[in-house]
């Protein structure tokens, strides 16, 4: 279960294509729902974020420059292609926010748990910052309860080498497991730009 729940988190998160610098947002929570009729929840989603399809997934995978962070995308994509009745794909027009979104058997988030996690997430992020000559590292990571519900959430920053073209380039990826009312869901989320997600997630609706 718990190789499970790392290939969830880890599905998708070296999509984006880095470039500018992190910038600090306000804590505004400005969004839209978003009823997700394969779970039977409504997920809320900052407002410039939308669903998308598969065939959208591909072409956007398609436009990626790096040969080596492509295949492993595409190679990634017929893997969700094969559950696509369990995933659902978000982002934004500008391609800066992408949303990985499911429902898993339920695990009882605690310490053990999250820590297996963290680590193996960790080196999973180092390896594949390599990619695209970058270093990551991770900037934060929590287990916060909030109205009889648990949610883990771990905060990994991508920046260019400095001796690389990518230099002045940095990400985030917020990755997620919450346990309410005894069902567990997993979000990655990769921005280019330091979002406040936690509030988004909180206000899912079961």
């Amino acid at each position: 279960m718990k190789s499970k729940l790392l290939y969830i988190i880890l599905i998708g998160f070296l999509f984006i294509q880095c470039d500018g610098n992190k910038n600090n947002t306000e804590n505004k929570l400005l969004g839209k729902y978003y009823t997700l009729d394969k779970f039977g929840v409504e997920l809320f989603v900052p407002s410039d974020v939308e669903l998308i399809t598969l065939e959208q997934y591909k072409k956007d995978i398609e436009e990626i420059k790096n040969p080596q962070v492509k295949q492993s995308q595409l190679a990634q994509y017929h893997e969700i292609a094969n559950q696509s009745n369990k995933k659902y794909l978000l982002r934004n027009k500008s391609k800066t926010i992408r949303y990985f979104f499911e429902e898993m058997p339920h695990v009882e988030i605690n310490r053990d748990i999250s820590s297996y996690i963290l680590t193996r997430l960790e080196k999973e992020h180092q390896r594949n910052a390599s990619l695209m000559n970058m270093t990551a590292s991770i900037e934060k990571s929590s287990i916060k309860r909030r109205n009889g519900n648990t949610m883990f959430r771990a905060l990994f920053l991508y920046q260019g080498d400095e001796n690389s073209m990518n230099a002045q380039r940095s990400m985030l990826t917020y990755c997620y497991i919450l346990n309410m009312r005894g069902r567990t869901f997993v979000a990655t989320i990769i921005s280019k730009d330091e979002q406040y997600f936690d509030e988004y997630m909180w206000n899912l609706k079961l």
